[in-house]
């Protein structure tokens, strides 16, 4: 897997493959560009896939929180296709540009029994979206998803301090370069987002000022949360990135940010570097004295499975299912036609063997018609003599089982037997348990099955009340 972080004038990549269950990654590289060299950033990217020798070129490029702009909102619906029609028509409400100007995506934070959905919305200007695509494009690159850099390390976060084990929200603070990333995290999901323009470039300069700008920042930041209502208070803080010689920010921050300042609530300094599988040569660049964070990218890795946010445009995702589905329109166009060629090959060979072996048989026929037609004479005769001896007597042999079966109550009036092993009896008993007795008689008798009663009925002849019946059954063909 291959993540980009594009900026104004920074370049970082990273390479990583999967050893096993875990991540490794094994090459980091950044370089700074000038302000609109974006042809220099697709030859440094292209180039970075050269050296590594891959063949499947896709990537996903990270957009930074300062890059973005995040806003909760609260949509009175539950329902996830009511929400996104919501969203796509008054997205314009929330940023000063109009709908075509921004690309948007959110995230939707529910909660049970409530009748409304809290939004986080996340809104990008679409020329910054149109110039990374380009790049990629210039690179070579299938870009298959823009994420943003947030997102990712609040699931980073969550794995370092697990929200379960809080009585309330986690926040994550990221200290890059020039800037630092707030996360606030509640309930396992992403629910606040904004960016603090301090970061370790700033503390290197003019520590004790751009210490006093972050807590102040990050206490405004975290009153803001609150003031949303969007979750629960936060009850936990990670700083990780370039966080070396940052000693004595712990201690101002549970001094100067009101809602830190119960000693029960955990802040932690996280070294990412351990956090990570990485290679020998890549971790040269993640040393004490690294001037860059890569946290961002590598928390993109480690994530990719469970990231929602992709900002690439709608219309260029449907451009790109018509060009694969264009493309496999073709592959399969010509292998049609190839299956066609074979067809016709196949058949034109048929046509030329059958040729010649009908000519053979029309030769052959004439000398074997008159020997087909005794033949076929013979055949006839004998058949039917098989047929006349092997049913010859199987009529009195049925016959013989069924008046063996008969008392000297019962006597028959019509009997008939077919080929097909039907037997119908007809006749007359002086009573009806005669009746019964007799077909009980037929059912154990081992020769006879489907016994069937079709009709009996009591009758006077004389002085004396008979019953007549009427029986069908089969004669089981084994004997």
């Amino acid at each position: 897997m291959v993540v980009v972080d594009l900026t104004a004038e920074q370049v970082k990549i990273t390479l990583a493959r999967k050893v096993g269950e875990r991540i490794q990654f094994d090459d980091l590289r950044q370089q700074k560009f000038a302000e609109g060299a974006d042809t220099d950033i697709s030859a440094f990217i292209a180039t970075a896939y050269k050296q590594w020798g891959l063949k499947s070129r896709q990537a996903i490029c990270v957009v930074p929180s300062k890059l973005f702009i995040s806003k909760n909102v609260d949509m009175p619906s539950n329902d996830p296709e009511e929400i996104s029609k919501i969203i796509d028509l008054q997205a314009g409400r929330y940023t000063p540009y109009s709908r075509d100007e921004i690309v948007i995506d959110y995230l939707c934070m529910t909660t049970a029994g409530q009748h409304y959905t809290n939004v986080l919305l996340i809104i990008v200007n679409r020329k910054l979206i149109d110039r990374y695509v380009q790049i990629f494009e210039k690179a070579g690159v299938n870009l298959t998803r823009i994420a943003i850099g947030s997102e990712s390390m609040a699931i980073q976060y969550r794995r370092l301090m697990p929200t379960e084990q809080l009585s309330g929200a986690l926040a994550g603070i990221h200290i890059a370069s020039d800037f630092s990333d707030l996360t606030i995290i509640d309930k396992r999901e992403m629910v606040f987002v904004r960016s603090i323009p301090v970061g370790a470039s700033h503390f290197k300069s003019n520590y004790e000022g751009a210490q006093q700008q972050f807590i102040s920042e990050l206490a405004k930041s975290i009153s803001s949360y609150q003031d949303h209502g969007v979750g629960d208070p936060v009850k936990g803080l990670i700083l990780t990135g370039l966080t070396s010689g940052l000693d004595t920010l712990e201690a101002n921050i549970r001094e100067l940010v009101p809602t830190l300042k119960d000693p029960a609530i955990p802040i932690r300094f996280f070294s990412y570097q351990k956090h990570f599988n990485v290679s020998e040569s890549a971790g040269k660049l993640l040393g004490p004295l690294g001037t860059d964070s890569y946290f961002e990218i590598m928390s993109c890795v480690a994530s990719e499975e469970n990231l929602k946010i992709d900002l690439i445009p709608k219309e260029i995702k449907i451009k790109r299912k018509f060009r694969e589905g264009g493309r496999e329109i073709v592959n399969l166009g010509i292998l049609i036609m190839t299956c066609l060629v074979m067809i016709c090959v196949f058949l034109a060979s048929k046509i030329y063997i059958k040729n010649n072996l009908i000519s053979r048989l029309d030769k052959t026929q004439e000398t074997i018609s008159t020997q087909a037609r005794v033949l076929e004479r013979a055949s006839t005769k004998s058949r039917v003599l098989r047929n006349l001896i092997e049913y010859r007597g199987k009529g009195l042999y049925v016959f013989d089982k069924v008046t063996s079966l008969i008392g000297s109550d019962i006597y028959l009036s019509i009997f008939s037997y077919d080929k097909e092993g039907k037997i119908h009896l007809v006749g007359t008993a002086q009573n009806m348990s005669g009746v019964f007795a007799f077909v009980t008689k037929l059912e154990d008798a081992g020769y006879f099955s489907d016994v069937k009663t079709n009709e009996t009925k009591t009758r006077k002849e004389g002085a004396e009340e008979v019953a007549d019946f009427d029986i069908d059954a089969n004669l089981i063909q084994e004997i």
